[in-house]
């Protein structure tokens, strides 16, 4: 009995010994669930603007970068006082938009142009070069151009956008540009004596 008893024991063993590191492995191949959601989570939080979106912010970043300085530009240069209003009114309030832009675009893992676009910085250098007596209506000409197109821009993208944080900074912005559109309207109508005064307007983003 004693003999029966100790050859059972050993074939327990045996039997265990043999069990034990597929158990092991068994553990060690158990996915990792915390894991693999947490990396989940990281892929769905970067996911990628489409084209059209990220072309959006990264051209409406190099606007807004020119129209801060063509803004100081026209503070320092414009004869007329209502343009040079103009100008640092559009510096600030692109600067403020600048700054949202700068925040959404960070938020989606885009990293925005530094400076403006070649053809913006043409435009700068052709008002730098300006005289003093062509360059408020230069200024002002170039400045109704520019928000319509801004304008046209922005309503698109508010209606299309694919992302929906960018469609809301579309839709926000949008009635500030054409507040600034109309003002631009309003300030080159003023300097081509078309009207002797406008109302000033301190509101901006």
């Amino acid at each position: 009995m004693a003999t029966r008893s100790l050859k059972n024991t050993v074939r327990a063993a045996a039997l265990v010994g043999l069990f034990t590191p597929a158990l092991l492995l068994a553990q060690n191949a158990t996915p990792d669930t915390g894991s693999a959601m947490s990396s989940s989570k990281v892929t769905s939080s970067s996911k990628t603007l489409s084209s059209g979106d990220k072309k959006f912010l990264e051209h409406a970043a190099s606007g807004g970068l020119a129209e801060v300085e063509l803004g100081k530009l026209a503070g320092q240069k414009a004869q007329n006082q209502e343009v040079k209003d103009f100008g640092d009114r559009m510096a600030r309030d692109h600067q403020n938009a600048n700054v949202e832009l700068e925040k959404l675009a960070g938020s989606k893992n885009l990293a925005l142009p530094s400076e403006p676009e070649k053809k913006e910085q043409r435009k700068l250098k052709d008002l730098q070069d300006k005289s003093a007596d062509k360059f408020d209506k230069a200024y002002m000409s170039l400045m109704v151009d520019e928000h319509e197109k801004d304008v046209k821009d922005f309503e698109r993208e508010a209606k299309k956008a694919s992302d929906p944080d960018v469609k809301a900074f579309a839709d926000k912005t949008l009635g500030t540009l054409r507040e600034h559109l109309q003002l631009a309207k309003d300030t080159a109508a003023a300097v081509k004596g078309e009207i002797k005064s406008m109302p000033r307007k301190t509101s901006g983003y």
